[in-house]
């Protein structure tokens, strides 16, 4: 079964049932159940022993995991989020092409990124500067969106 032994989840249950107080139930299931024959022997003669495991009954342990659930799930999305983060990098990477120095003008989608002091013109020199700028910016952009979405 893996963590816990299949007498453990029987007491876990019969704990749950007396918590509950299903007196009928918890007095079917003891009698049924062949995991609990060495546990009825001891109520019969007084002696009781804790339904718990490890200190959790049924109801902790259930608790404690979709809690764990929950934060997969949450890391799992933040995975995902980097990973689509990455992929979008890598085609900005191959899809971006850095100007030659002396071109005309970025293309004006590009240009609008950038604020008017920086735009670049054809008298300027290497434009590969202002084009890790806008790289720059796009990135920034695109972390404060996952920022945004986690939060």
């Amino acid at each position: 079964m893996g963590y816990f032994m299949p007498s453990d989840v029987d007491k876990l249950v019969l704990g749950y049932l007396k918590e509950e107080n299903c007196a009928a139930t918890y007095s079917v299931f003891l009698n049924e159940s062949r995991r609990l024959v060495e546990y009825a022997e001891f109520l019969k003669v007084g002696l009781e022993y804790p339904t718990k495991v490890g200190g959790k009954g049924l109801l902790d342990i259930l608790e404690e995991y979709g809690i764990m659930k929950k934060q997969d799930a949450v890391l799992q999305t933040q995975s995902m989020l980097w990973n689509r983060l990455d992929s979008v990098i890598l085609q900005l990477r191959r899809q971006y092409v850095v100007p030659k120095p002396n071109a005309v003008s970025l293309p004006r989608e590009q240009v609008n990124l950038l604020p008017n002091r920086l735009r670049p013109s054809s008298q300027k020199g290497d434009l590969r500067f202002y084009s890790s700028i806008l790289l720059a910016r796009l990135l920034e952009y695109i972390k404060m969106e996952i920022r945004c979405f986690l939060a």
